[in-house]
């Protein structure tokens, strides 16, 4: 078997929304969002709105 493109199983990118000012953004996930794991929540990232500057959460079953 001859492999011509190999596939990216878990995407580099995380997309995400500010909940404030409705900025729609793109974010790389070891560099730019911080993954935070916490008993109650569950796990997620955490990464500032690039407009605003609040913090935004992103689920992390939705970025699998």
């Amino acid at each position: 078997m001859k492999i011509l493109k190999h596939g990216d199983p878990i995407s580099k990118h995380i997309r995400a929304t500010c909940n404030r000012c409705g900025c729609e953004f793109e974010c790389l996930r070891d560099k730019e969002a911080k993954l935070i794991s916490d008993q109650r929540e569950g796990d997620f990232y955490s990464v500032d709105c690039p407009d605003c500057g609040k913090l935004v959460t992103i689920d992390y079953k939705l970025t699998i």
